[in-house]
């Protein structure tokens, strides 16, 4: 007798959190995985389906959903450029608000949604943010993943909405944070961190691996919080990464944000409260582990290409 399997849907499928997920989800045989890229890839895995929508396009997306019929949707993608959101705001729109509803939409009734959203939707006057705390978005990239949220809540019943700060590497958008460092150090070039902006980033794998056991464990919906157990600035996060790769870190000085000229609001202590991802799971997020994790993979995915 064949396993009868359950169709996940993963936007983003390019991206860093994105590609995690849909490699825990692809060695899993209780799922048919379908990823969702704008790019055109080729896929060596049997066990996912790499397919071309343009989230862009409402009518592609609902052909799309039409043909698959998921009963699982992670939407990762999004525009996390800044400055694009703010020059142009009504792709942004389309992208994190009219994409997010056509998704969400689709069988509400059974079908699971996830919502990545951002620690942005905070203006960061505070820090240690609730899932209850009042959102204040300083920018459009912010404002556009809070309406977000608000459409997907309202659009499907089984919603969940992770507000959540990641890092990793295989960025589709070119160099993560994480990357642009170790390439800066391993050139022996000095780089700045600022000391004054905070905040508890996820690595994309333990997220991947949280996102999975929410959607084994219990029908969570609303709005969770996921971080790492560290409150930390971009200066020492930057300094555990040198740390973590066998790098000196005295090629990292402390900058402050205030120091640069920003045409674009930025929120400067987006730290959150993780107790009711706690309650719930029974996890904490351990920052130091996940740098480690972090560099496993990498290690693993240079030596898999060789």
């Amino acid at each position: 007798m064949s396993l009868i399997k359950k169709k996940i849907l993963i936007t983003g499928a390019s991206g860093m959190l994105g590609k995690r997920i849909i490699e825990l989800f692809s060695i899993d045989q209780k799922y048919e995985v379908y990823g969702v890229s704008r790019k055109n890839k080729n896929n060596d895995s049997p066990d996912i389906i790499m397919v071309n929508i343009d989230l862009m396009d409402m009518e592609a997306v609902e052909d799309g959903l039409n043909q698959i019929k998921p009963e699982m949707i992670i939407h990762c993608a999004a525009n996390v450029n800044l400055e694009d959101c703010q020059k142009n705001q009504n792709a942004a729109y389309k992208l994190h608000v009219e994409s997010t509803q056509k998704l969400a939409a689709y069988n509400p009734g059974s079908t699971k949604f996830i919502y990545i959203s951002t620690d942005s939707v905070f203006d960061g006057r505070k820090g240690n943010y609730t899932e209850e705390d009042k959102v204040n978005p300083l920018n459009y990239y912010a404002e556009s993943k809070y309406l977000g949220e608000k459409t997907a809540i309202s659009s499907n019943s089984n919603t969940l909405v992770i507000r959540t700060n990641i890092y990793g590497f295989g960025s589709s958008e070119g160099h993560s944070l994480v990357e642009w460092a170790i390439e800066q150090l391993s050139s022996n070039q000095s780089i700045k961190g600022f000391e004054d902006v905070l905040f508890n980033p996820v690595y994309v794998g333990q997220l991947a691996a949280i996102i999975k056991k929410l959607l084994e464990e219990g029908n969570i919906t609303g709005v969770l919080n996921i971080g790492s157990d560290q409150f930390i600035s971009k200066y020492q996060f930057l300094k555990k990464v040198a740390k973590t790769f066998d790098f000196s870190d005295e090629l990292i000085s402390s900058a402050s944000s205030d120091s640069m000229s920003m045409l674009i609001d930025r929120p400067k202590n987006t730290t959150l409260n993780v107790s009711k991802l706690f309650t719930l799971t029974g996890e904490v997020l351990a920052f130091e582990k996940g740098l480690l994790e972090m560099k496993q993979n990498m290690m693993d995915h240079l030596y898999s290409i060789r």
